[in-house]
């Protein structure tokens, strides 16, 4: 039989993962809307995108950074927000692994002005382990605290 600790830390702990990353994303986003025009040339420096695109793509990877971000870390449509979140992470990680195969180390952008990283191998195991936090306690039954379960009562 298990106790009652166990069970407690068995639903603490995808509520934590699920708080730290959805906030993470949520911090990245507000942090690149610092100094907008420095994630613009971040995106730029890639040459994935058109240039001309780059100004649009980068209001675009903030704004869904920021809701989907919020949306996960409070645990409401928490499927989706896993969803669009690991597609934004696998963007990311696809274009650090072509700037890493290119030989390039710029500053990747990822948390703006304020952290200033460039690109390598231990910013792709980041998004990695974020990505494994995000399927793991969005696929965990029980969602203590999220507004997904208030909504269907207490049992899932």
């Amino acid at each position: 039989m298990e106790s009652s600790l166990f069970s407690d830390w068995k639903t603490l702990i995808p509520f934590l993962v699920r708080v730290v990353v959805g906030v993470t994303f949520v911090i990245a986003g507000l942090l690149k809307m610092v100094d907008l025009r420095s994630f613009v040339d971040s995106v730029e420096a890639f040459e994935i995108i058109p240039q001309g695109f780059a100004p649009g793509f980068s209001v675009l990877i903030i704004s869904l950074e920021i809701s989907f971000g919020l949306l996960f870390a409070v645990g409401f449509f928490t499927r989706l927000s896993s969803y669009a979140l690991s597609g934004l992470l696998l963007i990311f990680i696809f274009a650090m692994v072509i700037e890493i195969a290119r030989g390039n180390s710029s500053l990747c952008g990822c948390f703006g002005p304020v952290f200033r990283e460039s690109i390598g191998s231990g910013a792709v195991v980041r998004d990695s382990l974020l990505m494994a936090g995000l399927v793991w306690s969005s696929t965990e039954r029980e969602k203590i605290w999220s507004v997904d379960r208030m909504m269907r009562g207490s049992a899932e």
